[in-house]
């Protein structure tokens, strides 16, 4: 399981305010953090498995994400599961990073 944060710092503002879209933009990705945790499970085609899953954020991470004219600042979760015979899935979700509480956090997005 790994969390990154990806940094776009746009040049160009008249391309609008998507920094992505400049022609002169850098890009920056760092692993926040990652981490393992090893699950032996047999599961029958058909069927599923869950478990628990979580993620401590390292006090060092204090870039909330922020969508602007000359930067944008993104996070996203992969995890990814090894099955047998060298095969494996990964799925990979936005995570929005707030400095603000998870009611305050609520009521911005809603």
């Amino acid at each position: 399981m790994t969390l990154r944060e990806h940094v776009t710092f746009g040049q160009n503002t008249e391309s609008g305010s998507n920094p992505a879209a400049s022609p002169g933009a850098q890009y920056q990705h760092t692993v926040v953090v990652e981490q393992t945790k090893q699950v032996s499970l047999d599961v029958l085609e058909g069927h599923g498995a869950s478990d628990e899953l979580w993620l401590a954020i390292p006090a060092t991470a204090r870039n909330p994400t922020v969508q602007g004219r000359f930067i944008e600042v993104t996070f996203t979760l992969s995890v990814k599961a090894f099955l047998e015979h060298g095969r494996s899935v990964e799925v990979i979700v936005p995570v929005l990073m707030s400095p603000w509480s998870n009611e305050v956090s609520r009521l911005m997005v809603a």
